[in-house]
């Protein structure tokens, strides 16, 4: 489905009881399925995200984002992330790629 969402920022995170407010959410279709956005966002500082995130129940989390971070030896500043949470906690490496723009297509 085509459409625009204006989402405000607020502190959000997905390892807390609850799913944070300013997300949209949508169930999956059975089967495979494409999921893609367009994201005008810059972020400025620590932990600012938006991006796509696939739920398969709570704790379980796969999350696309235009971001910036900044923490040594664990994330590279300003870029685009792939994070994935299991039982509420990441897994591996969050598979930085470094990237400056203010406008990125995710799927």
């Amino acid at each position: 489905m085509d459409g625009s969402l204006q989402i405000l920022a607020s502190d959000a995170s997905f390892d807390g009881p609850y799913l944070p407010l300013n997300i949209l959410l949508r169930d999956a279709p059975s089967g495979d399925f494409e999921i893609s956005t367009a994201l005008h966002f810059t972020p400025t500082s620590n932990f600012q995200a938006a991006g796509l995130v696939v739920f398969q129940e709570q704790g379980n989390v796969l999350q696309l984002s235009r971001a910036f971070c900044d923490v040594v030896n664990t994330c590279g500043g300003d870029g685009i992330y792939f994070d994935n949470f299991e039982n509420s906690s990441s897994t591996g490496s969050n598979y930085h790629v470094a990237f400056q723009g203010s406008v990125i297509y995710l799927r």
